[in-house]
């Protein structure tokens, strides 16, 4: 089968839309199939210790465009950015076409929509059905990071947009259980969850590192530094604590790149905390798993939102898979995940003295919460591997071909 991958996010980037779109491709490859990718030139996050290229992607075929710069933001930077990839794209497309390339699917990716909607335009184009990927709900997942303002002229652009993908794609895929639920009160479009997960097969062949011996005890973060992660509170929290004679022995870590990352090592600063909490670069998958696994407690949490109750972070199975004690502030399917194996703590989400009393609990309980902690990773193992999602996908896309398909529809 002819796959046709269209994604805003691609490998090298280091997020986590780029991780999963770069296992499928692989996954698809090592199963015979035909891939191919048009995606964006690398743009988000670049890791100081980059592995190699990835030997498995070598039968993939990826195309790039060019995007637009945001600059500082706004409905035009926005539209310009997003529809930079669309033009780009469908262009790559076109001249794949003239060379005589046909997919028998295509995927779209999203979030953006633009790029369901670049999705949309190949499928027209080249004659075959679009499956369409749906990782947050979009628009209101940009209100939410503070992107677009609800009711505003781009949000109601994107609602539209929303809805004409939904009926246009021949099947519908998701992360999460509530997600499905509200794209199914949307469209009659077939909808199938698709988690997140790990690639097992790669982690279980490396050696995890035992937790550190000496040196202060660590909390852990890593991943986007963004506005709904709220690590500015997770930094104030600690600042309350140390000021109460409490966490002297701790020290908290925050990995990653994203739009917070001077505030709040600006945050830190201002509050005394150099030396106890760092705001450190990304780092390559690999590394960052060693660091999880050396950690003592690990760190996870989402503003309280209704979009965001939907979703899982795909963090959240990374986290689960380095079998250490986690202290999260999520709602929805993901804390019912968290909550599963007795070896996590959850606060409430935003609430600053809800994660004080976690914390506080949180490093007192250390040692207990340790020895269920391999419960994360066998739950990980029997739920959540991206090799069974994988095998999950080709059957929605190898289904999607064999249904009926009316240009125009």
């Amino acid at each position: 089968m002819r796959i046709l991958i269209v994604s805003h996010y691609f490998l090298p980037d280091i997020t986590a839309a780029a991780f999963r779109i770069g296992d499928f491709a692989k996954a698809f490859a090592r199963a015979g199939h035909e891939v191919s990718v048009l995606t964006t030139q690398p743009h988000r996050g670049t890791a100081r210790d980059a592995a190699q290229p990835d030997a498995a992607l070598e039968s993939v075929r990826v195309r790039r465009t060019h995007l637009s710069e945001i600059g500082t933001g706004g409905f035009v930077n926005y539209v310009r950015h997003y529809m930079s990839f669309v033009i780009g794209s469908v262009w790559q497309a076109m001249g794949m076409r003239l060379g005589g390339y046909k997919p028998d699917i295509i995927w779209a990716t999203s979030p953006p929509l633009f790029a369901g909607l670049a999705g949309r335009i190949m499928a027209l184009l080249f004659r075959c059905p679009m499956v369409l990927d749906i990782r947050d709900i979009w628009p209101e997942s940009a209100v939410s990071a503070g992107q677009l303002r609800y009711g505003g002229r781009a949000f109601r652009i994107g609602k539209r947009l929303e809805h004409y993908l939904y009926a246009r794609a021949r099947a519908i895929t998701c992360v999460a259980q509530p997600m499905a639920e509200y794209v199914r009160g949307q469209t009659k479009v077939p909808v199938t969850v698709i988690y997140n997960g790990v690639p097992a097969s790669e982690m279980e062949g490396r050696a995890v590192p035992a937790p550190r011996q000496q040196g202060p005890r660590q909390i852990l973060y890593a991943g986007n530094l963004g506005r709904v992660q709220q690590l500015d509170l997770l930094i104030q929290a600690v600042a309350d604590l140390r000021k109460a004679g409490e966490l002297d022995d701790w020290i908290v870590r925050i990995v990653g790149d994203g739009a917070l990352q001077r505030e709040l090592a600006h945050q830190v600063e201002q509050l005394g905390l150099a030396g106890t909490v760092t705001v450190e670069p990304p780092m390559s998958r690999e590394k960052v798993f060693d660091n999880l696994c050396s950690a003592d407690l690990l760190y996870l949490s989402l503003k309280p939102d209704p979009v965001l109750r939907m979703t899982i972070p795909s963090k959240l199975f990374d986290y689960l898979m380095a079998a250490r004690p986690i202290v999260g502030g999520i709602a929805g399917e993901g804390r019912e995940i968290l909550a599963a194996t007795g070896a996590n703590i959850c606060f409430e989400p935003g609430d600053l003295d809800s994660l004080r009393t976690t914390l506080r609990e949180a490093t007192r309980r250390c040692a207990e919460l340790e020895r269920s902690a391999q419960k994360n990773r066998a739950l990980v193992l029997e739920r959540f591997t991206r090799e069974n999602a994988a095998a999950q996908l080709l059957e929605v896309l190898t289904g999607a071909t064999k249904r009926e398909w009316r240009t125009g529809t």
